[in-house]
């Protein structure tokens, strides 16, 4: 008689395993780009500064902050709209479109 051991993980336990840690690193594809723009921006926030604004502006620096923080405004906005998308469409092509829009922005800066 074959019958399977408790210590042996049935096949399909193994690919479940397998398709749920490629689910987990496809989804934080999107949230490791949005962070890589996040850090790009606190890096060289410092030279925006002096290439956006004048010297002679004593409120540049909370300008470039301002922006900044605006980033983390824009976040709940984006995950109502990209929430409602994903209803619509699917979860796949709003992940799709968010990670493609955020990697272009990276790719602008």
């Amino acid at each position: 008689m074959n019958t399977p051991t408790a210590s042996a993980p049935a096949a399909s336990d193994r690919a479940a395993l397998r398709r749920s840690i490629s689910n987990t690193l496809k989804g934080s594809a999107g949230n490791l780009v949005e962070w890589y723009d996040v850090y790009v921006y606190s890096v060289f926030a410092v030279y925006f500064e002096s290439q956006f604004f004048s010297a002679a502006d004593k409120n540049s620096t909370i300008y470039v902050w301002a922006i900044f923080a605006a980033t983390f405004l824009m976040r709940p906005i984006g995950a109502w709209y990209f929430g409602r998308f994903a209803d619509r469409y699917g979860r796949r092509r709003a992940l799709t479109v968010s990670v493609t829009v955020m990697a272009a922005c990276s790719f602008l800066i």
